[in-house]
């Protein structure tokens, strides 16, 4: 059972890697509509630059915070995941390669099925039911000690966490080209610092209080249900602009 998983995330990994090196070559073919100048500007004028139009603009605020917390959820389950599967749930290294696979088969379902749900309903209550799924996911797993039910929710939040890119997605179409490469850098920027917290307060609470390995999923369904005030109040003011 050992062998066949360590065939199998290699073999993962191998196709991702293949994968980027053939996206790597073909955006190599891609002519750009639009000649952007290159200028020099220093770090500080670009911060700017960026304060300046979110001042003026204070609705992509609430976007951008969304995107932000997001981002965060992707980039911290997978963490939460391993020891999980460890104390928890006594999974081999085959079942705890399969819930890892769950996730990202999940992924990539959901950047089908959204799409379709954004244009039968709206982004703004695809984004919603999003999250609201994600939250109760990380609730389920946090209170079960089923493999198979962990493969399950972790699969279904997998699908839903990839709402992250339809929110970048409305973020960037209401920035100016010329301010979207460093709005996000800064966004990326806030996260790794927002994840860096999260695992300091983490690790000190696990210090004091050591807590079993699926009560950390809470705080990743705290982190999904808060992005729902921002997503709101957020799309909500953009819908009306785009009605007047």
């Amino acid at each position: 059972m050992v062998d066949i998983c360590g065939f199998i995330i290699p073999t993962y990994r191998l196709v991702m890697l293949i994968g980027s090196l053939l996206a790597t070559l073909c955006s190599f073919k891609i002519i750009p509509k639009r000649n952007v100048k290159n200028t020099k500007i220093s770090f500080l004028r670009n911060w700017q630059e960026v304060i300046s139009f979110l001042n003026q603009n204070k609705t992509l605020y609430w976007c951008y915070l969304a995107q932000i917390g997001m981002t965060c959820l992707y980039m911290i389950a997978p963490v939460f995941i391993s020891p999980y599967a460890k104390n928890i749930l006594k999974a081999s290294s085959l079942e705890f390669g399969l819930i890892e696979v769950a996730f990202s088969v999940g992924f990539i379902v959901g950047n089908v099925l959204l799409p379709y749900m954004i244009e039968k309903i709206s982004p703004k209550q695809t984004l919603v039911f999003s999250m609201t799924i994600s939250a109760l996911m990380y609730l389920l797993l946090g209170l079960n000690e089923s493999i198979f039910f962990a493969s399950i929710y972790y699969l279904v939040a997998g699908i839903f966490i990839s709402a992250w890119v339809v929110i970048v997605t409305i973020a960037q179409k209401n920035t100016p080209i010329t301010l979207q490469g460093k709005i996000q850098g800064i966004c990326y920027g806030f996260s790794g610092l927002v994840v860096m917290f999260i695992y300091l307060i983490f690790f000190a609470i696990n210090y004091l209080y050591p807590l079993p390995s699926n009560k950390w999923f809470y705080i990743l369904a705290m982190l999904a249900l808060s992005t729902l005030w921002s997503i709101s109040k957020g799309l909500k003011i953009l819908n009306l602009k785009n009605k007047v």
